[in-house]
């Protein structure tokens, strides 16, 4: 394997199966963000497998078997099948078979007769999706949502994004924060994404051009507005340079909602809102910036948190159409249609829509404290008291 390979940063998939390769695996294969197939097994590969392959976080399936490598499945390479079950299939010559040669406890099969690729021919490294593994283009026009190659820290520890579920914990940067709702989520859907890398990060984010992600002074904009050198705010605290941005396709859909809007993703700290104004980080009328957008949407967003707290089963419980949450969708729509308008309209809309829902933003902001509670209760009886005293 020639280590020009690494140059091809598009590569996708690449199968080579009885092919009669020789020498080691390149390294350099770990510089290809967008490879997710790597079939090479029965050749005669030598040497031991690149840590650098574990950095590929797009990759689904890898088969190396049959070959004469030798050492040890890399850490990084099992972290990604187990527990963040990113690797479908990882097939190697693992030592606990006879005649094998890799300590891989982590593989999915451990010999070419165990993984099926005994047959001659390199196989078509773009076979057609069983029933249960049908694949769905959709468009990003939603754009809310981060791809299936998305890590979150969890109470357990780091988690797929795609094993996530309404009421779990998740990690927005400091503390935990509950997951109340999701307004994507389908784990086969491909969609393309804006993928940003941050310098002394392993994984790449990749997030819907208009999601938004919290930047140098604690401000949001959308990452399509991001660049290289910009300074994004990172799980951990502080700040890190952006080195690289590009546009990718990557399978799963995914967007959770938490209480304080904010969720780590991959190291990054992200809004698990969007705008919904093209590039713009604040909602315009008239041409003038009115309040951020992330606020804007944790505002709106008061009513649905309402009612998950009283009730979370009926969040529990919530449908997904296309893989958008059903409850959405309206509200998507009407939004996007009133943004579309002139400004006399839009601002005849927004403006008591506003104040209604910041009644409601002030309901949960009460009912999250005991003590703030307990407060405003004490002086709704002390101010009826004392309006019964003056009459």
């Amino acid at each position: 394997l020639p280590t020009e390979m690494g140059q091809l940063s598009t590569l996708k998939s690449f199968s080579c199966c009885f092919c009669g390769l020789s020498g080691p695996i390149p390294s350099e294969l770990g510089n290809l963000p967008a490879l997710d197939r790597l079939w090479v097994y029965q050749n005669d590969l030598t040497g031991t497998i690149p840590t650098e392959l574990g950095k590929l976080s797009s990759m689904l399936y890898l088969h190396v078997e049959g070959n004469s490598l030798q050492g040890t499945m890399p850490q990084e390479i099992c972290q990604n099948r187990v527990p963040l079950q990113l690797i479908e299939e990882l097939g190697a010559d693992c030592t606990s078979e006879p005649g094998g040669t890799v300590d891989c406890p982590c593989c999915t099969c451990c010999s070419g007769e165990a993984c099926d690729n005994f047959s001659d021919g390199t196989p078509s490294p773009t076979s057609s999706p069983t029933a249960d593994q049908e694949v769905t283009i959709i468009p990003i026009a939603p754009g809310i949502c981060f791809s299936g190659n998305t890590v979150v820290e969890t109470i357990a520890g780091p988690t797929s994004i795609a094993d996530l579920q309404v009421g779990d914990m998740v990690k927005n940067g400091d503390k935990f924060d509950e997951i109340f709702s999701f307004g994507h989520k389908a784990e086969n859907m491909i969609a393309d994404f804006v993928q940003i890398q941050v310098d002394g990060l392993r994984r790449e984010l990749e997030i819907s051009p208009n999601h938004m992600i919290f930047v140098e002074g604690g401000s949001s904009k959308p990452a399509s507005t991001v660049v290289v050198g910009d300074k994004v705010m990172l799980a951990e605290g502080g700040l890190a340079d952006v080195v690289s941005v590009k546009t990718v396709t990557s399978k799963g859909v995914h967007a959770p909602f938490t209480r304080s809007g904010k969720i780590a993703v991959n190291g990054i700290v992200a809004s698990t809102y969007v705008t919904f104004q093209e590039n713009s980080d604040s909602l315009l009328i008239g041409g003038h910036k009115v309040i951020n957008m992330h606020w804007v949407s944790q505002i709106f967003m008061a009513p649905h948190r309402l009612v998950c707290q009283f009730d979370m089963d009926i969040c529990k419980g919530e449908t997904y159409t296309d893989g958008m949450n059903s409850w959405m969708i309206g509200p998507y729509n009407f939004t996007m249609n009133v943004l579309s308008q002139g400004t006399f309209a839009k601002t005849a809309v927004f403006v008591p829509f506003f104040i209604a829902v910041c009644f409601s933003y002030l309901l949960e902001f009460f009912l999250s404290s005991p003590i703030l509670t307990i407060l405003g209760l004490a002086t709704l009886v002390l101010y009826k008291k004392n309006k019964k005293v003056v009459a």
